[in-house]
């Protein structure tokens, strides 16, 4: 027992005394990042007109709180940063602290991928991708004051919410296979037919050709999400290593936004290509329950792929994204 309270009281204290005040310098940073970044004058003109636009809640009453500042606008992406570096650093930090290496690893990779996407781009994403982590992974009933939160920070989370809701029902695996293709097929229905995407979603498709499925980013992310979907329920099958249960319901919680990707990258791709997006991070986060020391390189060689592959689109590409959408 005093063994194990050690062991906890150390944890925490590395992680309140070290990892979160490393969190707090990275939040304001980016917080006063250079206004090139795309969507930054989106959200620009979202906080100046917020009585006007229509967006999530919690954008509303914090742009409502913080307009009253004269630098308000940058304490509403100070609370935003702060709010999707830290709770997404505590959730990794607690499941993966003994694993050093793997969590480096996933550090370097989610630095040169989603961190650049997320947090300083999508901050609203970014956020209810935080909350939804610690709902998925969450047992009781708090992991719905989690789910609430992520709807909030964003309202597309609500149909993931709405696929996780069945699957969890669901306790056969094959069922849940056929149920991710089924739920993927009626929301687009859904989407197409009531015109649901948000009016900021429709105004970025007008100005998109579409997604190219032949440029070699897309094509590697398509490849690296099916590589390891597949690993991960092989070695469930096989119960080679001992899983947390959720991890057979949140990849197939990203085999539901893979398809979705797919099946709105001709009517919706921007929206498509955001929960692809969420999908290949969900199935990120389910490889590194499933690699362990005797599987570890093979982690960190998708770790590499997929880090070469982002740099290339997001930051060496003078273009930005046009590896994906042409």
């Amino acid at each position: 027992m005093a063994k194990s309270l050690t062991v906890i009281t150390k944890k925490n204290y590395y992680y309140y005394f070290f990892v979160f005040p490393i969190c707090l310098v990275v939040a304001v940073l980016v917080a006063l990042r250079s206004d090139q970044f795309s969507d930054y004058t989106v959200y620009l003109e979202a906080f100046q007109n917020y009585t006007v636009v229509k967006i999530e809640i919690t954008f509303y009453w914090l742009s409502r709180l913080l307009s009253n500042f004269s630098n308000g606008f940058y304490y509403l992406l100070f609370v935003y940063s702060f709010l999707g570096i830290v709770l997404k650093s505590k959730f990794f930090y607690d499941q993966f602290y003994q694993e050093k290496l793997k969590l480096s690893f996933f550090i370097f990779t989610y630095i040169c991928s989603y961190f650049i996407l997320w947090e300083l781009i999508q901050m609203r994403y970014s956020v209810a991708i935080a909350f939804l982590l610690l709902a998925l992974f969450h047992e009781g009933k708090k992991r719905y004051i989690y789910f609430a939160l992520a709807i909030a920070f964003h309202y597309s989370i609500g149909l993931i919410f709405l696929f996780f809701l069945i699957l969890n029902f669901v306790k056969n695996t094959r069922l849940k296979f056929i149920l991710a293709f089924s739920l993927a097929m009626g929301s687009v229905y859904i989407i197409n037919t009531y015109n649901l995407l948000s009016q900021y979603s429709v105004n970025q498709n007008d100005a998109s050709q579409g997604i190219n499925f032949f440029g070699s980013f897309v094509l590697t992310k398509i490849v690296l999400f099916l590589v390891q979907y597949f690993a991960i329920n092989y070695y469930l099958s096989r119960n080679y290593v001992r899983l947390p249960h959720q991890v057979g319901i949140v990849a197939n919680l990203g085999l539901s936004t893979f398809l979705l990707f797919i099946l709105l990258a001709f009517s919706h791709p921007i929206a498509g290509d955001r929960y692809f997006d969420l999908g290949l991070f969900l199935i990120f986060v389910c490889s590194m329950f499933i690699y362990k020391k005797d599987s570890i390189y093979l982690f960190m060689v998708y770790c590499t792929i997929f880090s070469i592959a982002c740099l290339v689109a997001y930051v060496f590409n003078p273009l930005g994204n046009s590896l994906v959408f042409h």
